[in-house]
């Protein structure tokens, strides 16, 4: 069963879910032989210069998806690499924008036209777009600040980078249809990925301290449990979502509050009968 809370016709502007899908969709085209998780991401856009420094032509699809590419989460470009590719953890936005122009170049097709038919269609996410578009801000919660008080409504992805559909940052979806997507990583049927990706996907790929570590795409708790995690921050838009691949149960959070966090860890902690305290320390850290 998926534990989920949210006003029924609020959409949020999530930072978590629009990572969440990307990783899924790159290795749905890696079974479709489209993409190699260790193919340089450099030879796949060889007019492309993201940095002067020349490691940026080691970094592959499974570095950026495994946060090791050394890229800053956001910074001006030319981006400065901060550690050889692969040797250590540094959450970055910056790197699944350039892994999406290299899917955007492989496939011939934008990340609205892919997401829309490779994963919005096929699950019926009818109430999920990439773009900013009237509909989005006529069912836009308001939001709260830290002192409790309404702020005024939104009206833009509320990242400046992200002006545009991509890959880190603008998805705008309803709890019901993000549900759908968590169901079907859950279930692995409508989109299915081989068992070779999936495993590849909540496998540790990079490791963060003794209690964390990180997949493709998904932090991964308490390996033997198969418990993977994300946590979205947009603002006072704040989200949270831990899955036990084993019992098939989880816990999928979207708040409209600058304080959401805690509400999200209250109740998964609550709901889960799990301690997340290492994950909050983690996230406050960042």
């Amino acid at each position: 069963m998926l534990i989920y809370f949210s006003k029924r016709k609020s959409r949020c502007i999530d930072y978590l879910v629009i990572r969440r899908w990307k990783p899924y969709l790159v290795l749905y085209l890696c079974d479709k032989k489209l993409i190699n998780l260790d193919t340089p991401v450099a030879e796949y856009l060889p007019k492309y210069e993201i940095s002067c420094d020349p490691r940026y032509k080691l970094i592959t699809p499974r570095n950026i998806l495994c946060h090791s590419s050394g890229f800053e989460n956001w910074s001006p470009k030319p981006l400065s690499i901060h550690f050889d590719p692969g040797s250590k953890f540094l959450y970055s936005g910056e790197a699944y924008t350039y892994l999406q122009k290299a899917v955007e170049h492989i496939t011939g097709k934008d990340l609205e036209q892919l997401i829309e038919e490779e994963i919005f269609k096929p699950l019926q996410m009818n109430n999920s777009t990439l773009s900013w578009t009237p509909a989005v801000y006529n069912q836009l919660s308001y939001t709260f600040d830290s002192e409790g008080r309404m702020e005024q409504k939104r009206t833009h992805s509320g990242f400046s980078v992200c002006t545009e559909p991509n890959a880190a940052c603008t998805l705008y979806t309803t709890i019901s249809d993000y549900t759908k997507f968590i169901l079907n990583i859950i279930d692995n049927k409508i989109i299915s990925l081989s068992p070779a990706s999936f495993n590849d996907m909540i496998n540790v790929h990079n490791r963060i301290n003794e209690d964390l570590s990180w997949g493709l795409g998904w932090g991964v708790y308490q390996k033997e449990n198969m418990l993977i995690w994300h946590w979205g921050d947009n603002g006072s838009f704040k989200a949270f979502v831990c899955m036990d691949l084993k019992s098939k149960s989880g816990v999928l959070v979207f708040t409209n509050s600058f304080n959401g966090l805690h509400v999200c860890f209250d109740i998964a902690n609550c709901a889960a009968c799990e301690s997340f305290n290492s994950i909050q320390e983690f996230i406050a850290e960042l």
